[in-house]
């Protein structure tokens, strides 16, 4: 299937923070058209927010929000009982490229339900992935979370290609400033297109750690099953009542990032900087609303 060799090794890599520059991003996807017989689509996780991109991605036992959807379905469960995420960014600059998502999080006792809505792509090669996710807390120290996403991928002049995966997590109470995560993505193994290529299947296990009252940090290991171990540890600070500080570094692939949440009334204006040693910089932004 040369359209998956093509956008596996060209495209991709550009989101995944990995192999190449922006320079050859047009001429990839004319190579992943010209030579295209069937579509196909990988549903890699994206970033989920400006706060976790601030983190490195850390933060699989951070409950987070809505925006926790996209990366621990059992993160769900927490405060506020409502809340609704707005996210958008531009990787590396490269003007053909947009990655956003939407998310909504309701809770109500010990159950929360999210849904979430995620976009990668331009106007020729698209990705939308559609999600809804449901957690429970089984005890004050358990909470479980099961997560469905229904990928579509669609390609300019060579039709579309869609598939179901079904993501897992959880998250462990260790105290009062202890957590631990665990996320599984993709765990039935789907595949998609006529040759059924398998899509991706990453496994990710945290901490959640507070050990001042206005300092939290997140240490997680993260493995997708084609690429290196990603070693990622973010720590958060509130400088004011409206003002969170965050910085995280990551391991695969080396990268520095910063970022800042404020607090205003029932708004969170966020904004993360993602630095890369040969992509350069990605500038992501997040809204939300509780």
């Amino acid at each position: 299937m040369a359209n998956m060799k093509v956008f596996q090794q060209n495209i991709k890599p550009i989101v995944q923070f990995t192999k190449r520059r922006s320079a050859i991003f047009r001429s990839c996807f004319f190579a992943l058209w010209v030579a295209a017989d069937s579509s196909f689509a990988s549903f890699d996780l994206m970033p989920a927010s400006a706060r976790y991109a601030a983190l490195a991605g850390a933060g699989v036992g951070w409950r987070s929000g809505a925006d926790a959807i996209y990366v621990n379905p059992a993160a769900l469960h927490g405060a506020p009982s409502f809340d609704v995420h707005f996210f958008y960014a531009k990787p590396y600059d490269l003007q053909d490229l947009n990655v956003g998502n939407v998310a909504g999080r309701h809770r109500r006792r010990r159950y929360s339900c999210g849904i979430g809505i995620q976009y990668f792509g331009n106007e020729l090669y698209h990705e939308n992935q559609f999600l809804a996710a449901l957690a429970i807390e089984l005890s004050p120290a358990l909470l479980i979370g099961l997560a469905s996403r229904y990928g579509l991928v669609t390609i300019q002049r060579y039709g579309q290609a869609d598939s179901f995966l079904l993501d897992i997590g959880l998250v462990v109470r260790l105290g009062e400033k202890a957590a631990f995560g665990f996320s599984a993505a993709n765990v039935t193994n789907a595949k998609v297109g006529v040759e059924r290529e398998p899509l991706p299947s990453c496994l990710t296990v945290g901490m959640h750690m507070t050990p001042l009252r206005h300092c939290v940090i997140d240490f997680d290991l993260h493995k997708d099953i084609r690429f290196p171990l990603d070693v990622r540890c973010g720590i958060s600070c509130m400088i004011f009542s409206v003002l969170t500080l965050r910085t995280g570094v990551g391991s695969a692939p080396s990268r520095l990032c910063a970022g800042f949440t404020l607090s205003l009334a029932r708004f969170r204006i966020e904004y993360a900087l993602s630095t890369h040693v040969e992509l350069g910089l990605t500038h992501l932004f997040s809204l939300g609303i509780f």
